[in-house]
């Protein structure tokens, strides 16, 4: 797994991580919003990098690598992670793992409770979009983590606050299935954005900045102002 990072290693650690439809460079507004007063790491998922050929495995194999990096560059504490679509549940695994400590976690549109069926996540021309991008193996066990991935809710989360972001229109298309199960996780802040499809309301950065200031008393909104 390779890393991107941006800014000052002094300032709070934000980890951001991208989905199975994007790159880091999803976070570009984001990236360039922040990054005079965090400091962003940005992995590139196993599986997902042009450059260098690896596999992905799984959801919980990933948050672990990502972990031991921060760990290695003596980073044990983490301000925020941030967590698109799959990256979403790579990020959730990461606050149940535990490795590093986690302040906040934004975790948008991820796929976090098992299907009845495996379901249809991509059109034909979207899945051989994909596929061309990665291994048959990688894209195997992405299709398996989007479509099996469970919760756990009997454990201790208190020590993370978190957001857990979808858009209105995801919720019949699978992603109402993982608003059922967390409901049933300790401190578990829900969010439906109305009118929203899968992610959209991460396209709107300001309002979506004020989301989370507004849900964890953080200052993202207000950092860049004069």
């Amino acid at each position: 797994m390779q890393f991107k990072e941006v800014g000052n290693k002094s300032n709070p650690c934000i980890v951001m991580i991208h989905g199975l439809m994007g790159s880091w460079k999803q976070f570009k507004e984001y990236i360039d919003w922040l990054s005079d007063n965090y400091y962003l790491v940005l992995p590139i998922l196993d599986g997902f990098d042009s450059e260098t050929p690896s596999t992905y495995i799984s959801a919980e194999e990933e948050a672990s690598t990502i972990a031991e990096y921060l760990k290695c560059k003596e980073i044990h504490s983490v301000y925020m992670v941030m967590g698109i679509s799959m990256g979403g549940t790579v990020a959730f695994e990461m606050v149940y793992q535990n490795k590093v400590a986690i302040k906040y976690a934004v975790i948008d549109g991820a796929s976090l409770s098992p299907r009845n069926k495996f379901f249809a996540l991509f059109s034909p021309k979207t899945a051989s979009n994909i596929r061309k991008k990665m291994t048959k193996e990688s894209y195997k066990n992405v299709l398996t983590d989007c479509n099996t991935y469970s919760t756990f809710t009997d454990f201790d989360a208190a020590e993370t606050k978190m957001l857990f972001i979808y858009g209105s229109r995801e919720m019949r298309f699978g992603n109402g299935r993982s608003v059922k199960t967390l409901r049933y996780l300790p401190g578990a802040n829900i969010n439906i954005i109305d009118g929203y499809g899968h992610c959209g309301f991460f396209r709107e950065k300001k309002r979506y900045l004020e989301e989370i200031d507004f849900m964890f008393n953080t200052t993202f909104t207000t950092i860049n102002e004069k």
